[in-house]
């Protein structure tokens, strides 16, 4: 269910027309409300609402999600790098900045990409 919420979530921030755009939004909330009643503890779930309300624009909510994985997992390196691009997108560049390290010192082995 995770993989589907995160599939319509990817397919809703590509879309160009905004009918179709919050009708893949709707599905990927679907898709997770459902995860999440399977297993309302499972983080990556919440990783994965976060990023979709994020694509959404919903920063705060996004932030809001991301923090309830990280009170259960501070070391949760999605949750960290979620939040750090809503710190990002709110223009708070140095706490931004600050968690892209912190997750950088939890997993020093990760991707280029995220290390860039």
């Amino acid at each position: 269910l995770n993989a589907l919420g995160a599939y319509y979530s990817y397919l809703g921030k590509i879309e160009t027309k905004q009918r179709e755009k919050e009708e893949h939004f709707i599905q990927a909330t679907q898709f997770y409300n459902r995860a999440s009643r399977i297993d309302m503890h499972e983080p990556s779930t919440w990783v994965g609402k976060g990023q979709l309300l994020l694509a959404k624009g919903d920063v705060d909510q996004a932030f809001n999600t991301f923090k309830i994985v990280l009170d259960g997992d501070r070391g949760n390196v999605p949750a960290l790098l979620g939040q750090a691009s809503v710190q990002f997108t709110r223009g708070q560049f140095s706490e931004s900045l600050e968690l892209y390290k912190r997750a950088l010192r939890v997993y020093p082995d990760c991707p280029g990409a995220v290390g860039l």
